[in-house]
């Protein structure tokens, strides 16, 4: 199954995110060991009330993305993931 949709791969996207996830990584582990857990929850927490609140309310435009976007959210995204899968795992 992988071999057939690795055509539909668009690794030219994909790579910016990768690239920036990279030192996104060793970051959040590092906030594990240092940062109290209770205020990574309010943290993640805020983010979401926020973001929904955003997405709710903003209207969507029809404009694209600039394409140096992907390293920063790349970054943060593992920074993140990082740190979600820590709090789900206690």
């Amino acid at each position: 199954m992988c071999q057939q949709l690795r055509h539909h791969l668009a690794l030219k996207k994909i790579y910016p995110l990768t690239l920036g996830s990279i030192p996104g990584i060793p970051i959040g582990v590092f906030f594990l060991k240092k940062v109290d857990p209770e205020l990574i929850q309010w943290v993640v927490g805020a983010m979401l009330i926020t973001y929904s609140a955003y997405s709710f309310l903003t209207k969507r435009l029809g404009k694209g993305i600039w394409k140096g976007w992907a390293y920063p959210f790349g970054f943060f995204q593992a920074v993140w993931a990082v740190l979600l899968v820590h709090l789900v795992r206690r």
